[in-house]
């Protein structure tokens, strides 16, 4: 009974929970991981056949109107989340997306009598989305598989 007496008097109450906070944020920072918020809900990818091994590209974006005033998705990130891969060792498309609904398309399901957050962004009776759409041309080389991918 003594020896656990003398061993708890050398680590004093007061001192052991700050050292064990301070170890615990050491040792937790070490494998901390960046954090990214988006309100993207979801993204669509279509493709279709122009003429030979030109492709139009539609990228449908998702886009949660909620907290308000966070603006909206914009070309410069469909571009740079948007790629290419193939089966041939090719060099892959950079994606050169347009915008084709400039501010988006609301298209949230609501009762007529119900507002969404798209419209209204102090009182609003439902979080609302947008939907965004980006289009792009591309050459895919034929007899080569190709895969199309976005990752936010």
């Amino acid at each position: 009974m003594k020896k656990h007496q003398y061993i708890y008097n050398l680590l004093p109450s007061s001192r052991l929970p700050k050292l064990a906070l301070i170890w615990f944020v050491m040792v937790f920072s070490l494998f901390a991981n960046d954090g990214y918020g988006a309100h993207l809900k979801g993204a669509d990818i279509e493709y279709k056949c122009i003429s030979g091994s030109q492709y139009e590209v539609t990228l449908y974006y998702y886009w949660d109107c909620t907290p308000p005033g966070l603006g909206v998705a914009n070309t410069a990130r469909a571009n740079r989340n948007f790629d290419f891969t193939n089966s041939c060792g090719l060099t892959n498309p950079n994606p050169s997306f347009k915008l084709i609904n400039p501010g988006g398309t609301e298209i949230t399901q609501i009762c007529p009598s119900a507002v969404s957050s798209c419209t209204n962004t102090v009182t609003f009776d439902v979080d609302g989305a947008l939907m965004l759409i980006f289009k792009d041309t591309v050459t895919l080389a034929s007899n080569c598989v190709w895969n199309m991918r976005y990752d936010e």
